[in-house]
């Protein structure tokens, strides 16, 4: 995030409500499609996952043009995007 910020980004940490943390995260699994961490989810070793799973970027209807810079800027400066995670 400290690459997006530098370069003048507001970021905003999304918290998840107290509750349990499984079943939030497997929700959210679900809705992405992200079947690849399904069995980690489900196990409730979700606490292993050493990725961040995701980001999201938003900007301001018709600036569709800043998020796509955004994502630009951060995978010029990250290699977050061609770490996979073991199958």
């Amino acid at each position: 995030m400290g690459v997006l910020e530098s370069n003048g980004a507001v970021v905003q940490e999304a918290k998840l409500p107290e509750g349990p943390w499984e079943a939030a995260a497997g929700t959210v699994i679900s809705v992405e499609g992200a079947a690849a961490f399904e069995s980690l989810i489900e196990s409730g070793n979700a606490a292993e996952l050493k990725l961040p799973i995701g980001i999201e970027l938003m900007a301001r209807a018709l600036e569709e043009n800043k998020v796509v810079q955004a994502a630009r800027l951060f995978q010029q400066h990250t290699r977050w995007h061609t770490v996979r995670p073991p199958v």
